[in-house]
């Protein structure tokens, strides 16, 4: 099962950027699963975007999840594949501006964007907490 993972990531990682998605999804569509893998799939696929999201508003891995979750719903929708390998090229742009300018910063700079972004988190771990948990 692992070693079939590995296939398919591997086969997704060299596919062409802005098109390996949807080629991706074809490949699957051609060998036509299991019904119950590709239920399983939507359903995972589903269940990790929605935990993403929420784990967005207080500290976790929510954009890793939400990347893993669009990643299992695009082999098996199409729209999904599609919107994905329109984002892909976007985000690699985004990407390399951000890490450019991290390299850039100055250790003043960069520890303060660190310190912004944990006080960030934790402000939204506490408005979250005490949405839940009213005090």
């Amino acid at each position: 099962m692992f070693r079939s993972w590995k296939r398919t990531w591997a086969a997704i990682r060299e596919g062409v950027p802005g098109r390996r998605f949807e080629d991706h999804y074809r490949r699957r569509r051609e060998r036509r699963g299991n019904g119950a893998l590709r239920a399983v799939s939507l359903l995972g696929g589903l269940a990790l975007l929605l935990v993403g999201i929420v784990l967005l508003f207080v500290p976790g891995p929510g954009i890793l999840l939400i990347l893993l979750g669009s990643a299992l719903l695009a082999q098996e929708s199409r729209v999904m594949a599609e919107a994905l390998d329109r984002l892909e090229p976007w985000l690699g742009v985004l990407t390399r501006r951000v890490r450019l300018l991290w390299k850039r910063a100055s250790r003043p700079a960069r520890a303060l964007a660190v310190a912004l972004s944990l006080a960030l988190a934790g402000a939204m771990a506490w408005v979250t907490l005490r949405a839940w948990l009213p005090l």
